[in-house]
């Protein structure tokens, strides 16, 4: 090659992201993307462009960060525009509203979560499934699209997705099983009136509402914008008095000082709480749009917005009551419960219960973990069952069709009628295939 030519740098791969708004694909999932592919494990993808350290996927990395708005999401759109071309990516993650949105703590859940119902139309539309940004904010609970609650555990192995990455993840495949997690027809556990449910509907819409706004708007974020939103509450609901909004607010006045002076910043959840309690949206509260308080209405505290009254330090706990009900969760013969539940129900830290009563800690944890062995084991049996008489049929139409069965091609037409087989299962279609022939 001559001088008169020059080949540019060829980038290391090529992307399509997927979704806006609040059906915007998570930056999570297009790392995941680009790892699947390419045919590249995620770990080495990670480790080669210095993503996340020697050990990407170690336990204590945060790995849910990569979608929010620090250092760690910055790092990483950073990145993987570089490997990509792509100078769009802090978009998929929650950068853009880092103005806006005060103490973080508890802002993405460390869990992977989807909805089953969008993986089901993202596939029957004739596209490939991916992961959306709104469903690892913490704090929404259901989808706002089809009002179904997120899940994190697999219907067919039950394996519950603890991290947001996993090192053999796939972008709507379990990670256990390798099934898709995508369902045409999801029950719902709550009824339309249930104020639980309506609260729920409230934060999902309220948060994509956030994302849906244009970029326009987004640029011109800013916390003084909650500062006015503040004196314009003050000024329609308390009539010009702090206090009055305080009352309205279940805060005190000192609180509501500091809020409209801008030297203190309320919470995610409380910006929530707020939203709902005045029927004021939330991307008016970030945007500062004053006209929403001309339809606000004063409603009931939020329903759940704790995740529980927990009383870290109990001044005097009635030890006797709490070992009485602790002997019973023991004895019951109803379904177990996690001791974390348990510790739930009756209002006080798992830590505490834990120092007081460690056997009868021990015991309830021991049950739970003994029922859940005992569904997994049923589980896992059925779908060995599953194996079998599929592996059968389809071992039947190949020699019907003149071929010669072997493991991959029977692995491939089970594939396709959407029961995929792990390793540990080869010996399975090995002996369909066996017992086919000696007939």
């Amino acid at each position: 090659m001559n001088g008169r030519f020059h080949i540019p740098p060829r980038l290391p791969f090529r992307i399509e992201t997927h979704g806006h708004g609040s059906q915007r694909q998570k930056l999570t999932d297009i790392f995941v993307q680009i790892g699947n592919q390419s045919f590249l494990p995620l770990p080495a993808l990670a480790r080669h462009y210095s993503l996340q350290g020697d050990k990407p996927f170690a336990t204590g990395n945060h790995l849910e960060q990569i979608n929010g708005l620090g250092s760690m999401a910055e790092r990483w759109a950073k990145n993987l525009g570089k490997m990509t071309g792509r100078h769009d990516l802090s978009r998929h993650t929650l950068l853009p509203f880092r103005g806006v949105f005060g103490r973080t703590t508890g802002l993405l859940t460390r869990r992977r979560r989807w909805c089953p119902l969008c993986l089901y139309e993202d596939v029957e539309s004739g596209g490939r499934s991916y992961e959306r940004l709104i469903w690892a904010i913490d704090v929404v609970q259901i989808c706002p699209i089809h009002h179904v609650a997120f899940e994190d555990s697999c219907r067919t192995c039950g394996k519950r997705c603890t991290r947001e990455m996993a090192i053999r993840q796939v972008s709507g495949l379990c990670e256990g099983c390798g099934r898709w997690l995508g369902r045409e027809e999801v029950d719902c556990d709550f009824e339309d009136d249930d104020p639980r449910y309506v609260f729920e509907r409230w934060i999902a819409g309220g948060f994509a509402g956030i994302l849906d706004m244009p970029d326009a708007e987004v640029e011109n974020l800013c916390l003084e914008n909650i500062s006015l939103m503040v004196r314009a509450g003050i000024s329609t609901v308390g009539d010009g008095k702090a206090v009055r909004f305080g009352v309205a607010c279940g805060k005190q006045k000192s609180v509501i000082s500091g809020w409209q002076s801008g030297q203190v910043v309320p919470s995610l959840q409380t910006m929530v709480s707020l939203s709902w309690r005045f029927s004021v949206p939330l991307n008016a509260w970030l945007s500062g749009r004053t006209q929403a308080w001309e339809d606000a209405s004063l409603r009931a505290s939020p329903f759940g917005m704790t995740r529980s009254n927990v009383r870290r330090s109990p001044r005097k706990p009635d030890l006797e009551k709490l070992r009485r009900h602790l002997t019973v969760e023991v004895e019951k013969k109803a379904p177990a419960r996690s001791f974390a539940e348990v510790a739930r129900g009756l209002s006080y830290d798992p830590s505490f219960l834990r120092r007081k009563f460690p056997t009868l800690a021990r015991a309830i944890s021991k049950r739970y973990t003994h029922e859940l062995l005992l569904a997994a084991a049923s589980r896992r049996q059925e779908y060995q069952e599953l194996i079998k008489s599929t592996a059968a049929e389809v071992v039947k139409l190949l020699v019907k069709a003149g071929k010669v069965p072997s493991r991959r091609s029977v692995e491939a037409m089970m594939s396709e009628r959407g029961v995929p087989v792990r390793r540990a299962d080869y010996h399975l279609l090995r002996a369909a295939i066996a017992n086919r022939q000696r007939r």
